[in-house]
């Protein structure tokens, strides 16, 4: 299974564009490959608490997924239900809602929903109390989403550093955490323009 055989099922399934541009990047981010460059394999890494992975999809969060033989609704299926649906990404709209996603694919959606309200809060007030709800949601909609998107991307980076600071074990995954929101932003703001 390649990235591309995932994709295609996303849009073979119906999935907007956005959602499609959002797991793309997600998936080059999260998969590990064949020797190929292109097939994409499970994972094991010593000190990750997921656990085996396929596709960015651990074990520890989804112990029904069948890694030994995945299938490419199974992909989708994971991120839409970990990200993009939880998270309200095409109601937010782009760039923030595919963001918001990222984070609840990478923190968890509690954690992610808090990142989307302390950014919100920069622009307008909002409780952060990690609900998403008609609240939360509404506060969106009179907000800069391009200013909302880069101000998430900072909070998560401030709360990667904290995690680091205070778990000293996961201290080697800040580097890449980090590499990954730069390229986040990178890419949304390729895209937004």
């Amino acid at each position: 299974m390649t990235i591309n055989d995932i994709l295609n099922e996303a849009r073979k399934s119906g999935q907007s564009e956005d959602f499609v541009r959002w797991l793309a990047f997600c998936l080059q981010w999260e998969c590990e490959y064949e020797a190929d460059g292109l097939t994409i394999r499970t994972e094991n890494v010593p000190g990750d608490s997921g656990g085996k992975t396929f596709a960015g999809i651990d074990q520890a969060s989804h112990p029904c997924f069948p890694y030994d033989r995945p299938h490419t609704f199974d992909v989708v299926c994971a991120y839409l239900q970990d990200g993009w649906k939880p998270m309200h990404a095409s109601e937010i709209g782009f760039p923030a809602g595919a963001v918001a996603a990222n984070f609840a694919v990478n923190m968890g959606v509690g954690a992610a929903v808090q990142l989307l309200q302390e950014a919100l809060d920069a622009q307008t007030h909002v409780t952060i109390d990690g609900k998403l709800g008609p609240a939360t949601l509404g506060a969106v909609r009179g907000v800069d989403l391009k200013r909302l998107a880069h101000d998430i991307d900072a909070a998560a980076d401030a709360r990667y550093r904290r995690i680091a600071y205070s778990h000293p074990v996961d201290r080697k995954f800040l580097k890449g955490w980090l590499a990954r929101d730069a390229a986040l932003e990178r890419w949304w703001l390729q895209l937004a323009t």
